[in-house]
Order: C-alpha cells, then sequence, then structure tokens
C-alpha cells in the first residue's frame, strides 16, 4: 500500500481493441473480460478478500466496486485496474486510490 492505506493503481491489460470503434465492436464485446481489480494474493489476504469478492475503490471523485481477481502478476501494494472497459470512465493510471472489502448483508 502506498501511504496510509492508499494503493498505487496502474492500467491492468486492455480490455480489447482499446482504440476509437474496436472497443465498441462486437467482436470486441464477445471477448471483453468483465471489469475487475486484479490484486497480489498477499493483498487479497490483507484485505480478507476472495477472489470475486467485490471491494470499493475510491481515488479523488471517481469511485466504483469491482470484484477482486487475485494473481501473483503484481508486486503487493499495486492494484490493476483494466482500462477500455465500457462505463468505467476516464481513470487518469497510474493513481493512489484506496481500497475497501465491501461487506456482504
Amino acid at each position: 500500500p502506498v501511504g496510509a492505506g492508499g494503493w498505487e493503481s496502474v492500467p491492468g491489460r486492455p480490455a480489447c481493441g482499446t482504440a476509437g470503434r474496436a472497443a465498441a465492436g462486437p467482436w470486441c464485446a464477445e471477448r471483453m473480460a468483465p471489469a475487475h481489480v486484479y490484486l497480489h494474493a498477499e493483498d487479497a489476504l490483507g484485505l480478507g478478500v476472495e477472489e470475486g469478492a467485490e471491494v470499493e475503490i475510491t481515488a479523488g471523485d471517481w469511485s466504483c466496486r469491482l470484484p477482486v481477481w487475485i494473481g501473483e502478476g503484481l508486486v503487493p501494494g499495486v492494484a490493476g485496474i483494466p482500462i477500455g472497459l465500457p462505463d468505467m470512465g476516464y481513470l487518469p493510471l497510474p493513481m493512489e486510490a484506496r481500497i475497501n472489502k465491501v461487506e456482504q448483508a
């Protein structure tokens, strides 16, 4: 984590053809991974979340809830957020963000 409870958030692998019309095409839509945040296994354990659990990510005025994908592809303290996904809005990555476990009712 960066600072007190912050995470360095970086662009994850592009969703699919993130340039112009390619991203909106049906071929891409069929192959696009769902929105998610990618965390190192140690970080997921520290947050108390398992694969697929929902977390809330906040950075400045932007926030959203995403399911967690867990792996060893990032160093601890870094969160990967895919770029080019519909409805995600513009994210000035890299950026510092807060990630909190969403408690299920």
